[in-house]
């Protein structure tokens, strides 16, 4: 009797990981298709790319002429220096901003401060669509638009409410006999913060900064609305004016596509333990 107790207790977790793993292997189909595709459609000819449904190109070595063709269209090294300066943009100033927020509404009080915390999480909820053109003329009238920072603080503001989420519920976590015992030293805020917390929000940090580095380099929305002159065009932006035919050539574009996403995706696998990482540091602590 025992024994097949036993023997039913320990066939459980298998069973369940057979209910967990089928359905998320299904999803990790679903979820790969799209990228399967645009890499077999990049190793087509243009007509078969137009008319063929089938993963598996004709001619998958001729295919890697498109990508020879792409790199002679499309001005990699300026829109990836474009696309990384954007990138590391986006990251100094959400530390730097998101920083000092999240450490006031996690150890200092001031009148309204979880009202205020409430009402920047609530930004959440409006879709970024409805705020456009407004961003646009106010960008036009900082006379902003077009440039590297018409595209940085957009970007910065609007992933504020996670990014001050996480932060905050990080600082909260720490134990507070280290900003007690620093105050007692007679650290002022802005030294604890720079010297204490900040070093030690390092994994959230992290996470921070590998989404906003991804989120900055395949910005397109506002570098196609915004930008004129060709030398500031970003990666995203370089891949959607390489077609300048009446009819969309899909391998060049995916193509193109591919070679943009290679820089974003080597970034991710090289840092992704300390991206997880520091998503669970964030969501859990506090």
């Amino acid at each position: 009797m025992l024994s097949s107790g036993l023997g039913a207790r320990a066939g459980r977790p298998a069973s369940r990981r057979w209910l967990l793993g089928v359905p998320l292997t299904l999803w990790a189909v679903v979820s790969l298709y799209p990228l399967l595709w645009m890499v077999s459609t990049s190793l087509k000819t243009t007509t078969e790319a137009a008319v063929s449904t089938s993963l598996w190109p004709n001619d998958p070595l001729g295919g890697f002429k498109t990508y020879g063709t792409v790199w002679q269209s499309l001005h990699f090294l300026r829109d990836t220096l474009n696309s990384v300066v954007i990138s590391l943009g986006v990251v100094t100033l959400t530390w730097l901003i998101y920083g000092l927020a999240g450490y006031a509404l996690a150890k200092l009080w001031f009148p309204f401060r979880d009202v205020l915390f409430v009402l920047f999480m609530s930004l959440i909820f409006i879709p970024s669509v409805t705020i456009l053109i407004p961003l646009l003329i106010l960008l036009r009238n900082l006379h902003i638009s077009g440039s590297y920072l018409g595209i940085i603080l957009p970007i910065v503001n609007g992933g504020g409410p996670i990014a001050m989420f996480l932060l905050r519920n990080y600082f909260r976590g720490l134990p507070h006999e280290i900003y007690e015992s620093a105050k007692l030293d007679g650290a002022a805020e802005l030294r604890i913060w720079a010297q204490i917390y900040m070093p030690l929000g390092i994994p959230a940090l992290t996470y921070l900064g590998i989404n906003g580095f991804i989120v900055g380099f395949k910005e397109w929305v506002l570098p196609l609305l915004t930008v004129q002159n060709d030398s500031m065009y970003n990666v995203p932006l370089g891949v959607y004016y390489l077609n300048n035919t009446t009819y969309i050539q899909w391998n060049i574009v995916m193509a193109g596509a591919v070679i943009s996403l290679i820089p974003v995706v080597v970034v991710f696998f090289l840092l992704q333990k300390y991206y997880l990482q520091g998503l669970a540091a964030g969501a859990l602590k506090g």
